[in-house]
């Protein structure tokens, strides 16, 4: 290799169908994937795949479980005993209660909440803000309401 002591992320975010293609074209070219862990962030008894990414300030409690080439955004709580899947997104202030399994590309965007014991379907979309009782089946799509401009 060119560069033999260089590591890369994949961080494409908005589409986790794209983050998988274009990781096996890097892997094709011989990329070597490594995982970041922002030094804010707690964090204890985690296990955490290649290539994935943890921001700042985050709250990883104790049985998390991360797959390979997924983004954890700033400021996110996930709670005990929760396993998340491979090229998945969790947007930026969001919280996983315990138990909760995240399916592979499943995009959970910023502000969102997951309640406990809750199943998130493989290449699921949970929009911004959303609060998610229930599971949620493969290729599902659900958005909380959007607030209405006050005159």
């Amino acid at each position: 290799s060119k560069y033999p002591d260089a590591y890369v992320i994949n961080s494409i975010a908005r589409n986790m169908e794209l983050r998988s293609k274009t990781t096996s074209i890097l892997n094709r070219y011989g990329a070597k994937f490594t995982s970041i862990i922002h030094e804010s962030c707690s964090y204890s008894d985690l296990k955490i795949g290649i290539g994935s990414f943890i921001g700042p300030f985050g709250v990883i409690e104790t049985n998390v479980k991360i797959g390979n080439h997924t983004c954890i955004l700033s400021s996110c709580v996930i709670s005990h005993d929760t396993k998340i899947g491979d090229f998945c997104f969790i947007g930026h202030h969001s919280t996983l209660s315990g138990f909760v399994s995240v399916k592979e590309k499943a995009f959970v965007a910023a502000g969102s909440v997951i309640h406990p014991q809750v199943k998130i379907g493989k290449s699921t979309i949970v929009g911004m803000n959303s609060t998610i009782l229930g599971d949620l089946k493969d290729e599902s799509t659900i958005c909380a309401p959007l607030s209405k401009k006050i005159k």
